[in-house]
C-alpha cells in the first residue's frame, strides 16, 4: 500500500520564485519628483525648439542649419517629456542623458550657424538658456543614478565633492596669486610649481574616481 505524503501548507502559500527574462531589460524605480523635473524641464526645451524653429523661417533667408538642429531639439525634447512620464523606465537616466547632450548641440550649432542675432533675438542669450536647461537635465540625470543605492553611491559623491572644492581652491589661489609668484625666486617658483601640479593631479584623480565609482554604485 503506498503511503501518500500530507501536503505542505507553506507550498501552497509561499509565491513562486522571480525568474530572469533573457534579454528583458531591468526597470528603475525613479523618484517621482526626479520625473516631474524631467517633465517640466523637457517641456520647455520642446517648446523651445519651435521658436527656434519659427526664427530660422522669420530671417531674411531662411537658416537652414539652424532648421534643421532646431528639429533634433524638437525630437529630443519628445524624447524627455516621454521619459518624464515614465515611457523609458529600464534606462531613464541614459535617455536623459541623451537628451541634455541634443539640447546643448543642437543649441550650440544652431547659434553658429545664424550668428548673434535673429529678428531682434539675441541667440547668445538663447543658447545660454538652453545650456542651463541641459545643466538641469543632465543633473536630473545624475540625480537618477544616484538615488538607485543612496547609501552606497552618495558617501562617494561626497568624497568626490570634497576633492574637487580642493581642486578648486588650489586653482583659485594660483590665479589669485599669479602676480606676486613671478616675483619670488626661480627655486621657489620652481617647488610651488611643482607642488602645485602635483596636488592639482591628485585632487583632479580623486574627484573623477570617486565621481564614477558613485555613479558605478547606482548600477
Amino acid at each position: 500500500m503506498t503511503t501518500m505524503s500530507a501536503p505542505n501548507p507553506a507550498a501552497r502559500i509561499a509565491p513562486p520564485a522571480p525568474t530572469a527574462t533573457p534579454g528583458h531589460a531591468p526597470r528603475f524605480d525613479t523618484p517621482r519628483l526626479l520625473l516631474l523635473a524631467a517633465l517640466i524641464l523637457s517641456a520647455l526645451g520642446l517648446l523651445s525648439s519651435f521658436l527656434g524653429i519659427y526664427l530660422a523661417f522669420s530671417a531674411d533667408k531662411p537658416v537652414w542649419f539652424l532648421l534643421a538642429f532646431e528639429c533634433i531639439a524638437l525630437m529630443a525634447g519628445v524624447l524627455g517629456v516621454l521619459t518624464g512620464l515614465g515611457r523609458f523606465a529600464s534606462g531613464p537616466a541614459l535617455a536623459l542623458a541623451c537628451v541634455a547632450g541634443a539640447f546643448f548641440g543642437a543649441s550650440l550649432l544652431g547659434y553658429l550657424a545664424a550668428g548673434p542675432s535673429v529678428q531682434l533675438i539675441n541667440m547668445k542669450s538663447f543658447l545660454l538658456a538652453r545650456t542651463g536647461l541641459a545643466a538641469c537635465l543632465a543633473l536630473v540625470a545624475a540625480l537618477a543614478v544616484l538615488s538607485r543605492k543612496p547609501h552606497a553611491s552618495l558617501p562617494l559623491l561626497a568624497r568626490s565633492i570634497v576633492a574637487g572644492a580642493l581642486l578648486a581652491a588650489a586653482i583659485a589661489a594660483a590665479w589669485m596669486l599669479r602676480a606676486s609668484i613671478t616675483t619670488w625666486p626661480g627655486a621657489i617658483q620652481a617647488v610651488v610649481g611643482l607642488v602645485g601640479f602635483v596636488w592639482i593631479l591628485a585632487t583632479l584623480a580623486a574627484t573623477v574616481h570617486f565621481a564614477i565609482r558613485a555613479f558605478e554604485s547606482g548600477e
